[in-house]
């Protein structure tokens, strides 16, 4: 058995052993002793459903069969619905935790030849799938994944042979050439310097002052290179500037600031410092800008310079007013 096909085997093992997981978790029930009410009335024991977040297998959602009552839930399935989620509904299954069943189900369509689209998760992806899986084996086509559609799609796999490879490969049970059969065992991912195109891979043409992506399958430019239609164009750096971080373009350097196409060289004001970014200035502490200058801040009594150093407040024991700072004994 080649490298491939042990890597198919072990994906599937793991893929039959967590759908079968599933059918018990969903066929679960919970055993209730008998216990009395705060009004005093006795409910005997009984069995309910094991949570699952999924409320179509509840024995309250209208139409299904209750055994502790011996009769069929009435009522609006919509109305139930509003009520379980708070005003939103759910497709296939719901809730968090079962998040990684769709992943599940879509892997189990897709091995089953239903599901020709990429695995991403989304239930709406596979709704039209699973209603065509549930009408093949005469099941309530609705795209919700209830509990027989579970076991069928868990029996539908124990039919299908490990090493079948027809979802992922042509007729003869190949992968495209320059491809490989990609990290999750049901598909084939393009080789490094290839693209997808249709059922193909095709090379990537890189022109000249780029390299191949990190991805492997386009180009970006090298640095001091930026994108221009399907080429790549030199960077024109002007005076006072240098190659950016990204590589693909300029920034002025410390002390200046862009204007237009070019560096300008920041004027810094008396009492004033360049600020952090370098594009601009600051007045330093204990002055605060006014116009284009740095005017003293005028501290009165009982106060200090404040955090920011441009103003002040008032020192403990004295709050503002007006222009000064006022005793707070003084204010009783």
């Amino acid at each position: 058995m080649n490298f491939r096909n042990i890597t198919r085997l072990k994906h599937f093992s793991i893929l039959m052993l967590f759908m079968f997981s599933w059918v018990l978790c969903l066929n679960g029930q919970v055993r209730v002793r008998g216990y009395t009410r705060k009004d005093g009335t006795y409910v005997a024991p009984h069995t309910r459903s094991s949570p699952d977040g999924n409320p179509y297998n509840n024995y309250s959602f209208p139409g299904n069969y209750n055994p502790n009552t011996g009769r069929i839930t009435t009522g609006n399935p919509s109305t139930y619905l509003e009520r379980y989620y708070g005003g939103r509904s759910s497709g296939m299954v719901s809730g968090a935790a079962a998040a990684e069943l769709v992943f599940a189900v879509q892997e189990s369509l897709t091995l089953l030849g239903y599901l020709t689209v990429p695995v991403d998760g989304n239930e709406a992806t596979s709704a039209s799938a699973l209603k065509t899986f549930q009408t093949g084996h005469h099941l309530k086509d609705d795209g919700v994944l209830t509990l027989e559609t579970l076991q069928q799609l868990v029996e539908a796999l124990k039919h299908l042979s490990p090493g079948d490879s027809s979802a992922i490969s042509g007729p003869d049970g190949s992968i495209p050439a320059n491809s490989s059969l990609n990290y999750a065992g049901n598909g084939w991912d393009c080789n490094r310097g290839f693209y997808r195109s249709g059922s193909a891979c095709v090379s990537v043409e890189i022109p000249a002052n780029s390299s191949l992506n990190y991805a492997g399958n386009g180009w970006d430019c090298n640095r001091g290179f930026y994108r221009s239609g399907s080429g790549c164009v030199s960077v024109e750096i002007p005076a006072n500037a240098s190659l950016n971080y990204a590589g693909n373009g300029w920034d002025c350097n410390r002390g200046f600031y862009r204007s237009g196409s070019a560096c300008t060289s920041v004027e810094i004001p008396t009492n004033a410092s360049l600020n952090y970014a370098g594009n601009g200035w600051d007045c330093n502490r204990g002055f605060y800008k006014s116009a284009s200058g740095c005017m003293s801040v005028e501290i009165p009594s009982n106060a200090s310079l404040n955090y920011a150093g441009n103003g002040w407040d008032c020192n403990r024991g004295f709050y503002r007013s007006g222009s000064g700072c006022t005793s707070i004994r003084e204010s009783k």
